[in-house]
């Protein structure tokens, strides 16, 4: 449970982090943004991890679960058009760096969302 100043902080670095949209900043950042310690910034990412608000990618970089979710729904639409996307296609998907694409693409990976297939994914839909 947050107490009163670290609550308003939760809202800050969670209002930030989805401005931020699939190109968040790294927690030095987020704690000069909101001006508090690094420290005071990772415990409250740490609660709110705890919370399933955010999810923490390779990188420490940080993700509200509605982004991942988000980006998650656009693979799925973009695969009524073509069953498989490359790194480029995806980072365009979602205006962003290869950076922030790739741990995301690595995290669908995982669950099971795409499937590396050389230099590509295949998009698993369920059909």
């Amino acid at each position: 449970k947050l107490n009163p100043q670290e609550d308003k902080l939760a809202k800050e670095i969670m209002r930030i982090l989805t401005d931020s949209n699939f190109a968040t900043p790294p927690v030095k950042v987020l704690a000069e943004m909101t001006h508090n310690s690094r420290e005071n910034v990772q415990k409250v990412l740490g609660a709110l991890l705890g919370m399933g608000k955010v999810m923490r990618f390779e990188g420490d970089i940080f993700f509200p679960t509605t982004a991942v979710n988000r980006a998650g729904e656009m693979l799925l639409i973009f695969a009524k058009e073509k069953e498989e996307i490359t790194v480029g296609e995806f980072r365009e998907m979602l205006n962003t760096s290869r950076k922030f694409a790739m741990p995301l693409l690595g995290y669908f990976d995982d669950t099971g969302v795409t499937e590396r297939v050389g230099d590509v994914r295949r998009i698993i839909t369920g059909e």
